[in-house]
């Protein structure tokens, strides 16, 4: 639905600032609470690569308790490290 788009605009103009914004948080981690669940297969495969680059330049902490996800995460970014409570 349009929540959905509204979700996934707001994410990538997140991503977007943090990207070129070079001095804005620099210290801070970004953190990301379940972000990629609402989005279908394709738009959270895109997601979990644009945050696989963010995660180049920024400490990106993702909260999720979907399996599914935490497994993507990995796949894209095969140096991300998985924590389980």
């Amino acid at each position: 639905g349009l929540g959905d788009v509204y979700k996934r605009q707001y994410l990538s103009l997140r991503i977007a600032l943090l990207l070129s914004a070079v001095n804005v948080g620099r210290g801070l981690p970004v953190l990301c609470d379940d972000i990629l669940v609402n989005f279908d297969d394709e738009r959270r495969a895109q997601a979990a690569r644009a945050l696989a680059e963010l995660a180049r330049y920024r400490q990106v902490i993702l909260f999720t308790c979907h399996s599914d996800v935490a497994a993507l995460m990995g796949t894209v970014d095969p140096r991300s490290n998985l924590i389980q409570l």
